[in-house]
């Protein structure tokens, strides 16, 4: 998400999405089970659509809408996708989003995430929507063969992280004291926006097709998301443009500095010797 070390330049950076969430309160029709329903959805999306549709021509309906309205509120329905792919906007009752899968920069994507908030007025015109949470998050992803390497260590001199544990753990009842896997999440209260924020470590695999051969093959990735969110009273007023356009700014500046922290100049010179 943020520039790259004028040192080091890689070809593929290590992002994965970019993804902001809106979400608006919906009407509670039950309290037990709690049951919402978007009364608008059905009129809203078919409005969402034709607002957004020179930008985002290509629509698709997920496995999600199969289920009704009021059982997943909260859930993207639909997907709509401009002509790269790589860039799309979503929708469901009570919430939107706006993805970047690649090519992303924080000009094109404050644009969406303006774009998005405009269209979203648009389709539910004469309904006030009342923002219960805002949140802006970043995916990364790191090929590395921790199942035989040093995961601590790569953590260390890769991502600035340093894990230390107790000289017991895992002590004798272990053949290693390497870590085999990792999942660390951590959260803070912030000011500036107020909300919190969130940092999390972990180690995993993912499908990746080898070229050569065209076999499906499972590649070992240290993930690494960060994210700023903020509910309710602290969310900005989604008509008031100044001050939605101010909490991205604040959350991207922030995220922005934590990155950076994290993916220094050794982190890209690895990297790079990977592509």
């Amino acid at each position: 998400m943020a520039k790259q070390n004028k040192k080091t330049k890689v070809k593929t950076p290590p992002l994965v999405e970019a993804w902001l969430t809106l979400k608006w309160e919906l009407n509670k029709i039950s309290n037990f089970p709690p049951i919402y329903r978007d009364d608008n959805f059905p009129i809203s999306l078919g409005l969402f659509y034709k607002e957004i549709q020179v930008k985002f021509p290509n629509k698709i309906e997920l496995d999600l809408n199969n289920a009704p309205l009021e059982i997943f509120p909260f859930r993207p329905r639909f997907q709509f996708k401009d002509s790269s792919k790589n860039h799309l906007l979503q929708i469901g009752p009570g919430v939107a989003t706006a993805n970047h899968l690649k090519n992303y920069s924080w000009e094109k994507f404050s644009k969406d995430s303006s774009f998005l908030r405009k269209k979203l007025i648009n389709a539910y015109k004469g309904t006030k929507l009342s923002l219960i949470s805002i949140n802006l998050s970043y995916k990364n992803a790191i090929p590395f063969e921790y199942s035989s390497n040093n995961l601590q260590a790569f953590l260390k001199q890769k991502l600035n992280t340093n894990i230390v544990l107790p000289t017991k753990i895992p002590g004798k009842f272990s053949k290693t004291k390497q870590m085999s896997n990792v999942n660390l999440q951590t959260t803070f209260n912030i000011i500036n926006p107020i909300g919190n924020a969130f940092l999390m470590i972990a180690s995993g695999g993912r499908k990746k097709e080898d070229n050569k051969s065209e076999e499906i093959k499972i590649e070992e990735n240290l993930v690494f998301e960060i994210g700023v969110e903020s509910k309710l009273k602290n969310t900005p007023n989604l008509y008031d443009k100044s001050a939605y356009n101010s909490w991205l700014n604040k959350s991207h500046n922030l995220l922005k500095t934590w990155f950076s922290s994290l993916a220094h100049e050794n982190l890209f010179k690895y990297i790079a010797t990977k592509q």
